[in-house]
């Protein structure tokens, strides 16, 4: 057994008595809730990033604009972008930065083919990891979305 929230425990009683499946490893409660590895905080309405995905973003962006030869191979620049995507979760006015990095890369097929990095992405990159620290996250309730 766990302990968890009397009004918690009473809707998973509902659902148990209608046959709505639930698992208990999804049953999460406090504040905040960590959720696809971001910071929900549902008393405040807020997401956020933690510090150390924060830390993790900006070594990986680090790391690939200190390539040798100002060249990286395409699965890096996939990987890259994947991982600046799933900040855009909680950064919405990051995606400018991803403009020329997607450009670059459109239309490109094998992983393995190095890819030169261009002024343009090294500005839009380098904007994006001095912006990352002082990001804040969005307020779902303030900012009209969800």
């Amino acid at each position: 057994g766990c302990l968890m929230p009397r009004r918690q425990v009473q809707l998973l009683l509902f659902w148990d008595a209608i046959g709505c499946p639930w698992e208990m490893r999804k049953q999460l409660y406090g504040s905040p809730l960590t959720i696809i590895g971001l910071y929900v905080d549902p008393n405040i309405g807020s997401i956020s990033l933690p510090p150390a995905a924060m830390l993790e973003i900006i070594a990986s962006i680090d790391l690939f604009l200190a390539a040798k030869d100002r060249k990286q191979p395409l699965r890096e620049w996939q990987r890259l972008a994947g991982h600046l995507n799933w900040m855009l979760n909680v950064l919405p006015w990051g995606r400018p930065g991803l403009t020329e990095l997607y450009r670059k890369i459109a239309g490109k097929s094998q992983p393995s083919r190095p890819i030169f990095l261009n002024r343009a992405v090294i500005a839009d990159l380098t904007w994006l990891k001095n912006a990352i620290p002082r990001a804040i996250g969005i307020r779902f309730f303030e900012d009209g979305k969800w």
